[in-house]
């Protein structure tokens, strides 16, 4: 009875230590974001998201040109929050959990505040994390880019974004 108690509790602290990888790495690509760091930023996408899009130099283009559209339209990060990760649950031979996240941002006079999520995956049982924004996910693509993808793991409908004066 108390290798089982022990065995539970090892568990539990394996599974925590695991969701606080998850949620410190997606802190660290909200920040490359924040700041432009795209190089950053690709390290921590999901590579088959990067290889849609067109391979790691079309990527980079695709975020340097949208961060220069930003600036030119007066548009930047006020802040990128992270909530509470999911349980991560096993995929294949992955890992996928949710971590909510709140976006808001400066338009000239006003901000927009955006709620969505990130869907971390990890092939090395929660050490290294990627990530994938769930607003480009959806039925169709989801299985192209996740072939083992957990359906237990429910994936929120997307907020339409708030505005405030």
């Amino acid at each position: 009875m108390k290798n089982a108690i022990f065995f539970l509790l090892a568990i539990i602290l394996v599974s925590c230590n695991v969701q606080k990888r998850a949620v410190s790495q997606a802190e660290k690509l909200a920040e490359a974001m924040r700041a432009h760091q795209y190089e950053l930023t690709l390290s921590y996408t999901h590579p088959k998201v990067i290889e849609m899009l067109g391979g790691n130099k079309k990527y980079l283009e695709i975020l340097t040109t949208g961060g220069k559209e930003m600036k030119k339209m007066g548009i930047s990060y006020e802040s990128i929050a992270l909530g509470e990760p999911s349980k991560p649950l096993k995929a294949g031979k992955e890992l996928h959990c949710l971590i909510p996240e709140t976006i808001t941002m400066l338009l000239k006079e006003d901000k927009m505040v955006s709620k969505s999520h990130l869907l971390a995956v990890s092939k090395d049982n929660g050490k290294r994390w990627t990530f994938i924004e769930t607003a480009v996910l959806n039925e169709e693509n989801i299985k192209k880019i996740l072939p083992n993808y957990n359906p237990e793991l429910k994936i929120p409908e997307q907020e339409e974004p708030m505005f405030i004066k």
